[in-house]
């Protein structure tokens, strides 16, 4: 999910990959990870985007894609 997050954001790609990055930008700047352009207001565009795909399911799918960013983050700040 993170790479192609990054690679969406550096190709312009408004995914739900990089709307999940740009919701975490400033965080994962910090450490080290360099992101093109973060997509403004990404955590309610990543909502909207998911009613639309999963409807009912949204909440739950937006709460699992949380997880896996944090997850991520915390993994990333343990071997940086």
């Amino acid at each position: 999910m993170v790479a192609t997050g990054l690679a969406d954001l550096r190709s312009g790609i408004r995914s739900e990959s990089a709307l999940v990055i740009s919701m975490a930008a400033t965080r994962l700047r910090h450490l080290g990870l360099e992101l093109e352009a973060p997509i403004p207001d990404a955590e309610l565009a990543l909502y909207d985007y998911l009613a639309k795909i999963h409807g009912d399911n949204a909440h739950s799918r937006f709460n699992a894609l949380r997880r896996q960013l944090v997850s991520f983050q915390r993994a990333w700040a343990c071997v940086s």
